[in-house]
């Protein structure tokens, strides 16, 4: 089972900005066998447009945090005419137990240009 599974860096009123390189997520498993391997895929839209898909993936490993790629908000409105819009972007976590019993989770995370006031 999951135990906790959070976003850690710099965000504000729940809002992640482009061009930021300080987020990460963090998992903890519990139940099932010990020790635990996490697996981490980040699937993106590479324009605004969302026509294509950047997939990174961090296999199974004892690491049970993920440090998030870098989107450019340039790389998003290229072709794009207004404002830099919200993407959604999803990634998917997988804990595997020491007997092989995997489970997963999907955690969606939204970008925008700006942070809301409040």
């Amino acid at each position: 089972l999951f135990k906790t599974l959070y976003l850690t860096g710099r965000i504000q009123w729940g809002t992640i900005t482009y061009d930021r390189d300080d987020l990460a997520v963090h998992v903890e498993a519990i139940g099932g066998k010990a020790p635990y391997q996490y697996k981490f895929v980040f699937e993106r839209p590479a324009q605004a447009w969302g026509l294509e898909t950047i997939t990174y993936t961090q296999d199974y490993s004892d690491d049970n945090v993920y440090e998030l790629e870098r989107i450019n908000s340039s790389d998003i409105k290229d072709g794009y005419h207004g404002s830099t819009p919200e993407i959604e972007c999803k990634l998917n976590v997988y804990i595997k137990d020491a007997n092989g019993v995997e489970i997963s989770r999907e955690m969606p995370i939204f970008y925008t240009g700006e942070i809301p006031e409040g």
